[in-house]
């Protein structure tokens, strides 16, 4: 099993242009309040800051939000303080998903407009927007769709095809630099 764990990370890191990745164990789980998060058993010492995106083969984890020298605290993309700017596969609406604070791997885009037609099954993908994460990497698959005519927008329930109980390796993309939209807020006067 772990032979073919790790040959699927191989295979997806030698696919994957653009982007440089560095191998990690997971050694804990996060035990710092309401944060739904995993503990790697990487840190500065190997390159790694806060804010570099953390993903799998099979799609995206979330990103470092705390790091010391030897270790790195992952917040998960099923954290309720997560949001990700995302797209659909098929119409490449946009969206955001948040987490739900579950261990389950569920996960809501929310804001879709009413007039995009949303098939369970369809891939959501990270669209790059905001400068958070790179754009295309494998958030999940649509199992439910939330279409009220009351609503503004609409949503779906997005499940991560990632088991968060079972995770024991990530991939930490390290040439990709979060921006820092702040410096473009207006200055208060």
């Amino acid at each position: 099993a772990d032979y073919d764990r790790l040959t699927e990370l191989l295979d997806y890191v030698n696919t994957t242009e653009n982007l440089d990745f560095l191998t990690a164990d997971v050694i804990g789980a996060g035990q710092f309040g309401f944060i739904n998060s995993i503990i790697i058993n990487k840190g500065t010492r190997d390159g790694l800051t806060i804010g570099m995106p953390v993903t799998t083969d099979l799609g995206l984890v979330g990103r470092i939000w705390q790091v010391t020298a030897n270790t790195a605290q992952i917040q998960l993309i099923t954290d309720r303080n997560s949001f990700i700017s995302s797209r659909l596969q098929n119409s490449r609406a946009e969206g955001t998903v948040q987490g739900e604070g579950l261990d389950t791997g569920s996960v809501e885009m929310l804001f879709i407009p009413l007039d995009i037609e949303i098939s369970v099954g369809e891939l959501v993908y990270t669209s790059g927007l905001g400068g958070n994460f790179p754009a295309d990497l494998p958030v999940g698959q649509v199992i439910s769709v939330s279409n009220e005519q009351s609503e503004l927008t609409q949503s779906t329930q997005v499940s991560s095809l990632i088991d968060f109980n079972t995770l024991e390796q990530v991939l930490v993309i390290t040439n990709f630099d979060p921006v820092d939209l702040s410096v473009f807020d207006t200055p208060e006067q």
